[in-house]
């Protein structure tokens, strides 16, 4: 019996042991399984595509912090001319002292506050739109190569993009964009970027800017009202510029009193000869009306009176140097008639005009070469080192009046000034060189007239008695006299008492001023 129930035993966990280890295997496959799906899910997380950082800046401001425009006390603008192969910079500052001048363009002054902040303003709010890019390699696609750099690959000069930067006065940037092409068939719709970024962005602009230096300043060069001129000298003299002779031309001096006047002429027969005055009209108005084009500072060795300052000068090839870079705009130092061989003056090719004013203002202007070139070159100049440039010159003016013609430009006689013609190269007409000279005297003021002394008003006269009577005089005690004698005028004899009417009646005469010549 016991021998069976151990037999027994045996037989049900014989037979149980298959299905155990089913149930292994099973739990062993679930637990594989589990294993894959977790190596698959770490594979799959650890090799996902990381979100793109960049991506969350879109709809962000690139400047939020700016907000405002009148804290913009500079503006730096830099692009690229592809016809010239130059580099283009337009500044514009503030000074310590107040005053707003054009770095880019020798400093010259300018009233730009108002119209910094117009800009400033318009570049607030700029939204980084959709990014299409953050590759550096892209950026010459979409035109937002910097063009601030010391070094620009030539190959790109077509993707080369304009840089916009904002200060305030203590130097600190406010907003610095570069800007690229407008996005095709998106008015309005241009390719930006960061400077310190790669990612390009879409952003829609409206900026108020203009890098020409005629929308920056006062373009009326002389700001001469053509009715207060009343007298022109015209010394029509010319100079080889191979050989340093200036030929004397004629001299025409032109006067008159007042605007409605004629003008007269010395030395002509009005009864014979007829003035033309359309010519003479003409030229009033066309120096009533003479546009700064572009500005030189004045060369270095010339004084304030356009003759030659020799302490500026260091030596003898300072001053072949400064005859050649005159020579090339069209002047000429040489010693003025019956001075000293040392003390030269400026002469100019196309001679010179004086004008005065009734305001006491003299102006003379000197008229070099005329000019044509890119707008660049006409207002700022881009020329090689000077002392390259000097030399290449002089070689220039040596060899061919034609080679030398090709360097010319727009200048005034101030440290920056500079003129042009009525019309701009824009327009198709050359500016020309023009050395400006400005004084005063008061002897050409116009003199005021002289007050006339008023009338002291008339003495009333009696009124007559009620009886008809006429008028006697009266001694102290009030008896008449009788009728008093009267001279053959008809007044009354000078030897009676004259009616004298009460002196607060009669108003105080003022007294002459006198008029000083000087005001």
């Amino acid at each position: 019996m016991a021998n069976d129930k151990t037999k027994s035993q045996q037989a049900t966990a014989g037979a149980e042991s298959p299905q155990g280890k089913d149930t292994s295997r099973t739990l062993l496959f679930v637990g594989c399984t589990v294993a894959c799906l977790a190596i698959t899910g770490v594979f799959e997380w650890s090799s996902r595509t990381k979100p793109i950082e960049e991506f969350g800046k879109v709809g962000q401001e690139f400047y939020k912090d700016f907000e405002d425009p009148t804290k913009a006390s500079s503006l730096e603008v830099y692009a690229f001319d592809v016809e010239s192969v130059q580099p283009v910079a337009f500044q514009v500052e503030k000074l310590d002292n107040g005053r707003w001048v054009i770095p880019s363009h020798h400093n010259y002054p300018t009233d730009a506050e108002d119209q910094l902040a117009r800009t400033a303003a318009s570049v607030i709010g700029i939204d980084r739109g959709a990014m299409v890019t953050r590759w550096e390699s892209d950026h010459a696609s979409y035109s937002v190569v910097n063009p601030k750099q010391d070094s620009l690959n030539v190959d790109d000069i077509e993707g080369i993009g304009k840089r916009i930067i904002l200060r305030n006065e203590n130097k600190e940037v406010l907003a610095d964009y570069i800007i690229g092409k407008q996005v095709p068939d998106s008015f309005g719709e241009y390719y930006v970027r960061h400077p310190e970024e790669d990612e390009v962005y879409i952003a829609t602009l409206r900026i108020d800017l203009s890098t020409k230096f005629s929308d920056w300043i006062k373009t009326d060069l002389l700001e001469l009202v053509s009715s207060d001129i009343n007298a022109l000298t015209i010394n029509n003299y010319s100079f080889d510029e191979l050989r340093g002779e200036v030929t004397q031309g004629e001299v025409y001096r032109l006067t008159r009193a007042t605007t409605n006047d004629p003008w007269e002429f010395p030395g002509v027969d009005a009864e014979k000869e007829d003035i033309n005055t359309e010519a003479i009209d003409a030229t009033v108005n066309a120096l009533g009306s003479l546009k700064i084009a572009g500005v030189r500072p004045k060369q270095e060795g010339l004084t304030p009176d356009l003759k030659l300052d020799r302490q500026a000068l260091r030596s003898q090839r300072d001053l072949d140097r400064l005859q050649a870079d005159l020579l090339t705009r069209g002047f000429l130092l040489r010693p003025a008639e019956g001075g000293s061989p040392d003390a030269l003056q400026l002469v100019a090719r196309e001679g010179e005009l004086t004008t005065t004013t009734s305001g006491g203002l003299i102006y003379k202007l000197h008229f070099g070469r005329a000019f044509t070139g890119s707008q660049e070159e006409l207002e700022i100049g881009l020329t090689a080192a000077p002392d390259e440039a000097s030399e290449n010159e002089a070689s220039e003016n040596e060899a061919s009046e034609n080679e030398a013609s090709e360097n010319e430009a727009s200048e005034t006689g101030d440290d920056t000034e500079a003129t042009g013609e009525e019309e701009t190269p824009e327009n198709g007409n050359p500016g020309r060189y023009v050395f400006v000279q400005v004084g005063f005297d008061e002897s050409l003021l116009t003199k005021p007239e002289k007050p006339v002394e008023p009338t002291p008003p008339a003495v009333p006269a009696e009124e007559e008695t009620d009886s008809g009577e006429d008028n006697a005089s009266k001694d102290a005690t009030g008896e008449d006299e009788g009728p008093a004698e009267e001279d053959a005028s008809g007044c009354q004899d000078s030897n009676q008492d004259e009616v004298k009417p009460d002196m607060d009646e009669v108003p105080t005469q003022p007294e002459t001023p006198e008029v000083n010549p000087a005001d």
